[in-house]
């Protein structure tokens, strides 16, 4: 593929990828589709030709690859019985991983209502923002539901050993409560949308892989996207004044919860002071250059936090790891 150009390896990759639609093992669709997402990215990220490239597929590759990650996060560091509570050493990384999932929620709705109320159902073929394509496949949307859904378990079944202090616990909770009832979505009223939707006309893998290459929605389509975005958006599950002031950051006073740069693992907010870290702490990415605090040199412990972030022997891009060992 070195020699092709940007529009012919994409052609290629079509090819192969309508090939691999009939294919049910090894995770099937779902498999495909996010290994899909991967080579686009390599692809977009390796062209030369910026113009070509689309950073906004980018940037929405990366949040698509993230959300199986965070569900896997909040689903392996629970307890053995589903009811059991999360261990300690998992309350403050769990913490942030209920972050980023609330803050991928406002930025899939907020591109949604954009969408919804600026394009007429009988609108001719219409450039899309990514974020949009969420609605239209049943695997992101079951692991976007999986998602919240352990998110608001998280709040009810963070616990502490007998015995022990339980203002971790308290400090934990109280911060994913804040940020659950500062967000402008209601995230209980949501999950049931989300489980309720009904999708009269589901589009073909290769449909949403047209569209996710080309960022547009055919004629035909865009009556579908409306109809099941007219299922959530509503006043009583997200307020949409409150969420484009947050999404544009048009704020009076600094808000914590402006986006910031995470782990591409953890999805820890990373502060300027954090990177670079010290020598051998931390890593990038050599495909899409996302960074960890993830020590990988270190021994691994029975801590169940650990275990889950040495699991990630390469990024969720698909690539390798890049020790940091200081400046070049």
């Amino acid at each position: 593929m070195k020699n092709l150009d940007y529009e012919a390896k994409l052609d290629l990759i079509d090819s192969v990828w309508a090939l691999l639609d009939s294919e049910s093992g090894g995770g099937g669709a779902a498999r495909w589709m996010v290994e899909y997402i991967q080579v686009l990215l390599l692809i977009d990220r390796s062209s030369s030709d910026k113009a070509l490239s689309h950073p906004n597929r980018s940037a929405t590759a990366l949040n698509l690859l993230s959300l199986p990650v965070a569900k896997s996060a909040l689903s392996e560091c629970h307890g053995k019985d589903h009811e059991a509570s999360y261990h300690p050493d998992t309350f403050w990384p769990l913490s942030e991983m209920c972050g980023w999932i609330i803050e991928f929620t406002e930025s899939i709705l907020s591109a949604a209502s954009q969408f919804y109320y600026s394009v007429p159902s009988d609108s001719a073929t219409r450039t899309i923002d990514p974020a949009l394509l969420v609605f239209l496949n049943q695997s992101l949307v079951s692991t976007w539901v999986d998602s919240l859904g352990y998110t608001l378990r998280f709040v009810k079944h963070v616990d502490v050993p007998k015995g022990t202090s339980i203002d971790s616990k308290t400090l934990v909770t109280r911060s994913v409560e804040d940020t659950l009832s500062q967000s402008p979505v209601n995230v209980s009223l949501l999950l049931e949308a989300l489980k309720g939707l009904k999708i009269e006309a589901p589009i073909s893998a290769a449909d949403w892989r047209n569209s996710y290459r080309h960022l547009i929605l055919p004629e035909r389509l865009v009556k579908v996207a409306k109809d099941i975005m007219s299922q959530v958006l509503k006043p009583d599950v997200v307020s949409l004044l409150p969420l484009h002031v947050r999404m544009a950051r048009l704020h009076l006073i600094p808000d914590e919860h402006a986006t910031v740069e995470r782990d591409i693992i953890t999805k820890k907010p990373i502060a300027d002071g954090d990177w670079p870290p010290p020598l051998g702490a931390g890593a990038t990415c050599r495909r899409c250059g996302g960074k960890t605090m993830i020590d990988f040199s270190r021994s691994p412990s029975t801590s169940r936090w650990r275990l889950w972030e040495l699991s990630f022997e390469r990024c969720i891009c698909g690539g390798r790891w890049k020790p940091y060992n200081g400046p070049n």
